[in-house]
């Protein structure tokens, strides 16, 4: 069971399970998911070991280099190029913010600046053919990693934990303010 370590501050930090569950100096473990956890740390401690499995194994993929944003901005260019403004946008991002990422993945070959077609003053935000594969690897990524619970845990209680979630997002979903895949 994966512990975390309360650092004094209030603040937890994952940590490995010792094998005798003793306290750390730099304050106390205690079980992540025993009763009393708050359900919200247990969510953002899961959506951490996700992302930390995901990035080592696109970075095995040859994709070592990606921004910790690729996977927000590629799912949001990869139907159709956005400009700047659109993706920083959709991102709940400013401008700037959205600049650093997209200059970022320019440089590691997987975004590519092209012309606009209804304005010349434009550019859109495309995936290259190599920002396109990591994108693949990614969900390849995913596709393993839910197989893989499906294994340890059963397909109902893997799809009980996706309607649960998709619960939660629906009930946020009012349509005034659509939700947004985006870095936090």
């Amino acid at each position: 069971m994966v512990k975390y370590i309360d650092r004094g501050d209030g603040k937890r930090q994952g940590a490995a399970p010792s094998k005798a569950g003793a306290a750390s100096p730099a304050g106390k473990t205690g079980e992540v998911g025993a009763e009393g956890t708050d359900l919200g740390i247990l969510l953002a401690l899961a959506f951490s070991v996700f992302a930390t499995e995901l990035r080592g194994d696109v970075a095995e993929a040859g994709y070592d280099d990606l921004h910790r944003s690729f996977g927000y901005v590629a799912r949001n260019i990869v139907d159709a190029p956005l400009t700047l403004t659109e993706l920083a946008s959709r991102l709940g991002i400013t401008s700037p913010g959205a600049l650093k990422i997209v200059q970022q993945m320019e440089d590691t070959g997987c975004l590519e600046r092209i012309p606009d077609p209804a304005d010349a003053r434009a550019k859109r935000l495309r995936l290259t053919k190599r920002g396109r594969a990591a994108l693949a690897a990614a969900r390849a990524f995913h596709a393993r990693f839910e197989a893989d619970l499906v294994e340890r845990h059963g397909a109902r209680k893997v799809q009980a934990v996706r309607e649960v979630l998709g619960e939660i997002v629906a009930r946020h979903d009012t349509g005034r303010t659509p939700l947004a895949l985006r870095p936090m």
